[in-house]
């Protein structure tokens, strides 16, 4: 990537975290400009523990929706925090089964793979 596409691409995601922020602070009650917020932070490098928590008050405000759940699990997983992942992937499968929707088919491998992971010694 050049120099000038990185700028860009950094001036991009500076206006998204702003709108996002904005957003945030007009409805604090709305998931999804958390979820975006989290998604802005993450692409600028931010750390783990501010994007789970942006994600963590995401589902928080909607704990019917897979895929602020989905992100939670994967955070979640990349920190080392397997029994919470575990478990938010199994309230993936559930909110997945009640809406019929099987938007993240692999929900069960990756479950597996993280208990796999958990037992090592």
């Amino acid at each position: 990537m050049s120099r000038q596409d990185s700028a860009g691409r950094n001036s991009y995601l500076a206006k998204a975290e702003q709108y996002a922020t904005d957003a945030v602070e007009l409805n604090p009650y709305e998931a999804d400009p958390y979820t975006a917020l989290a998604v802005t932070k993450s692409a600028r490098g931010r750390s783990a523990e501010q994007i789970e928590g942006l994600l963590a008050k995401a589902v928080s405000h909607a704990p019917g929706s897979a895929a602020a759940s989905y992100n939670l699990a994967l955070v979640k997983s990349g920190t080392g925090h397997l029994k919470d992942a575990i478990q938010r992937l199994e309230q993936v499968e559930y909110l997945q089964t009640q809406g019929k929707l099987y938007i993240y088919k692999d929900v069960g491998k990756l479950q597996d793979t993280l208990r796999t992971i958990r037992e090592l010694p």
